[in-house]
């Protein structure tokens, strides 16, 4: 099953992020490798193919950019597993919402919103506390983080009762939640067409409350 997760990351998208440090590939090996890793990963696989792509790519950009970042092993240890399982709330929602082409309706856009908590909920017995935190924080950086043809596009300002006390928590966060952004709009999808990298840099500036410095850190990979 590892050997499946580690080789599939590459060719899936239209857009392949470049990797600029080699150590992303080999700590991605790493915990891909993690049995408790393989468990979640492999139902995302089973339940989403689209989801779990995406969760290995943007796994492995939130790696790269940590060390880019030159942050210490041990936050990039915890952004790795973080960024693997941001989306394991995915595998409770129906496949019907996830790969419908049009727009979404007010309660299909509610159960979407929950794959946050619930990934959280699965993620309960999960001992790297840190990890579960970012992920219950991933998205409030994103005003705009699930796009469909612009259709669903959320345009009031997220609150930032999900963030933490903890600043190095919430930058992990931010990482995850740039990397979650560009390739949601870089990746084809059932409901969308890769979007033009000037397009996808016009929604990162406008819309992306993060760091406004990993914005170029980002697309200089594209």
């Amino acid at each position: 099953m590892s050997e499946r997760h580690t080789s599939e990351h590459g060719g899936l998208n239209k857009r392949e992020a470049k990797i600029m440090d080699e150590r992303s590939l080999e700590l991605q090996r790493v915990i891909l490798e993690d049995p408790r890793v393989i468990e979640l990963i492999s139902k995302l696989y089973t339940h989403h193919h689209d989801t779990y792509l995406h969760s290995l790519r943007v796994g492995l950009l939130s790696i790269d950019l940590g060390y880019e970042e030159r942050l210490n092993e041990g936050k990039i240890n915890v952004l790795g597993y973080a960024a693997h399982l941001h989306d394991v709330g995915k595998t409770k929602i129906d496949l019907n919402i996830l790969d419908k082409k049009d727009r979404l309706d007010e309660r299909e856009r509610s159960e979407i919103k929950k794959h946050v908590r619930r990934g959280v909920v699965i993620l309960s017995d999960f001992e790297m506390e840190e990890v579960k935190m970012i992920i219950a924080q991933h998205h409030e950086y994103q005003p705009g983080s699930y796009p469909r043809f612009h259709l669903d596009r959320r345009k009031e300002e997220r609150s930032d009762e999900r963030r933490s006390n903890n600043s190095d928590v919430d930058y992990l966060g931010e990482i995850i939640s740039i990397s979650d952004m560009v390739d949601a709009l870089t990746s084809t999808r059932a409901y969308k067409e890769s979007l033009p990298i000037e397009e996808v840099e016009r929604i990162l500036r406008s819309e992306f409350l993060g760091d406004s410095s990993l914005i170029n850190k980002v697309l200089k990979r594209y």
